[in-house]
This record gives structure tokens, C-alpha cells and sequence, in this order.
């Protein structure tokens, strides 16, 4: 997946929300693959999330997606990651 800079203001990135309280900021080219051609279902990806290990220390975590038939990754900064795990598990049911 790419990104790209703008003269003068660095790296460009969008949101995609994952739930009404929570977004992930992605270059537009990572948030249009995720938006539109994204074969995970949010389910999965949600519970991929919450039943990993993310301990102290951790850089970063990587969750397996499909996009448009292919396997790839969704990487999360550990913070990241620990941050929306804790989000997702207060929304509980609310997400459904």
C-alpha cells in the first residue's frame, strides 16, 4: 500500500472509522483499498483485534485482511492497537 507527501505539508492521511468513537488514519490510497475493496468482513477484523496479545513493548501489530482477494496486512502501532482494543471492548455490544 502507498503513501505520498505534499510539498510542504508532509505525509497526507485520511480517516477510516472502525466504530463511531474511533477512526485510523491512512494515506487515501490504504483508505480507499480499505473502504472499497476490503473482502474482511468488520466482524472479523474486530475480533482479530481484541484476541491479540499486545504487551508492553509491543511496536506494532499486524492483522490479516483480504483485499480484493488478496491477502495483506492492517498494521497498528502497539499503542495504537492497545488504545482501539480498549475502545472497541467499553462499546461492547454498541458496535453491532
Amino acid at each position: 500500500m502507498g503513501q505520498f507527501s505534499i510539498s510542504g505539508v508532509g505525509q497526507y492521511s485520511t480517516g477510516v472509522d472502525i466504530h463511531k468513537a474511533n477512526a485510523l488514519a491512512m494515506c487515501p490510497l490504504c483508505a480507499a483499498k480499505y473502504k472499497h475493496v476490503r473482502d474482511t468482513k468488520d466482524n472479523a477484523l474486530i475480533e482479530d483485534l481484541l484476541a491479540v496479545d499486545v504487551g508492553a513493548g509491543v511496536g506494532s501489530v499486524e492483522l490479516p485482511i483480504l483485499l480484493s482477494g488478496k491477502r495483506t496486512v492492517l498494521r497498528l502501532t502497539g499503542k495504537h492497537a492497545i488504545d482501539l482494543k480498549a475502545a472497541l471492548r467499553v462499546a461492547g455490544e454498541e458496535r453491532d
